[in-house]
């Protein structure tokens, strides 16, 4: 559970409410319930408290400031839209199609830029200012595009913003979806790479280095305080979790050393995180390059693996696609 609340932790979630029990109107005798059980019998009751308490501190010091990233990344909707159904060994009870969105990853190239997500729909109300992409309310350094297939009203987007000066880093160019084709996509897709500010070369549209930087990145979060950020570094196993997750797949012995540098502020500091078995850090850096670890230290108990069997009955495996009724599944 701490392993699946520290990925949430990395990945923006700031505000945790339980629900572990049925719900019911008075008198209601519904047993359903699709979660982890946290009724008095549970069997990790008694470190639900201290749990709650670590939950506290931690989305309390997630919610200080503001998000802070530096690159907005097209999401690839079109791509798994054409893609429909996933191959029968990725499907799972929780997903049969691309589009349900179970397997978009960010790509390595970006993901210490602090990455976010966005649609067609926020390039609508997007805006280039002071050297800035305005989203809502976000600021960001430029525009990433990874895409086989491109709506034809992004692409003009991409051009209108391309002209007013924003970095757009575009790896290959796309086609147009759907059976009633444009006749000007094409002309379009040669319009938007003609513009200066447009290149498949990353660091020709990167105006900066990316806040971390390293060859085993764990996954994070940042906020911005004033002029001062937060960094949320949950353990490197979060990287592990797919569904369903094992009983067990928590469980760690030895310490993680991971050396990555932080770019902030003009200034680079070289950073050893030691990962302490299921634990994750926070890390505070100042205007001036100075940085402290904060306290969130919890260490739940060790976790129980049963027997293979036992794993594979809870599962349910055999009952759905995507496991092959294996002993590796």
């Amino acid at each position: 559970m701490k392993l699946l609340a520290d990925a949430m932790f990395a990945n923006g979630i700031n505000f945790i409410v339980w629900h572990g029990m049925p719900y019911n109107p008075p008198g209601g005798k519904n047993r359903f319930y699709a979660t982890i059980h946290t009724g008095p019998d549970c069997n990790f009751a008694q470190e639900l408290p201290e749990f709650n308490q670590y939950f506290e501190r931690v989305s309390g010091l997630m919610r200080l400031g503001k998000p802070y990233g530096a690159v907005a990344v097209y999401l690839p909707l079109e791509d798994v839209w054409i893609q429909n159904e996933l191959p029968e060994e990725l499907q799972r009870p929780s997903a049969r199609y691309h589009w349900e969105l179970q397997y978009v990853k960010f790509s390595e190239s970006v993901f210490g830029f602090r990455p976010f997500w966005i649609s067609s729909q926020f390039l609508d109300t997007a805006v280039f200012e002071d050297e800035k992409i305005r989203i809502g309310a976000m600021k960001f350094d430029f525009l990433y595009v990874d895409v086989d297939w491109l709506d034809i009203n992004a692409l003009e987007n991409f051009i209108r913003l391309a002209k007013q000066g924003c970095g757009i880093c575009i790896n290959k160019k796309p086609s147009q979806p759907g059976f009633n084709k444009d006749k000007k996509y094409d002309d379009l897709v040669r319009e938007l790479f003609s513009q200066k500010s447009v290149s498949g070369v990353l660091q020709k549209i990167a105006k900066r280095p990316p806040l971390i930087e390293g060859h085993l990145i764990p996954e994070f979060w940042c906020r911005k305080i004033d002029d001062d950020i937060i960094i949320f570094f949950s353990h490197p196993m979060t990287k592990s979790i797919t569904y369903p997750m094992r009983y067990g797949q928590s469980f760690c012995e030895t310490d993680m050393d991971i050396k990555i540098g932080i770019n902030y502020a003009g200034h680079k500091n070289e950073v050893n995180l030691q990962f302490k078995p299921y634990q994750s850090i926070i890390l505070k850096i100042d205007k001036q390059g100075n940085f402290k670890f904060e306290d969130i230290n919890f260490v739940p108990p060790k976790p129980v693996i049963p027997e293979i069997g036992e794993q594979r009955r809870s599962y349910g495996i055999g009952g759905y696609k995507g496991t092959g009724n294996t002993e590796k599944a």
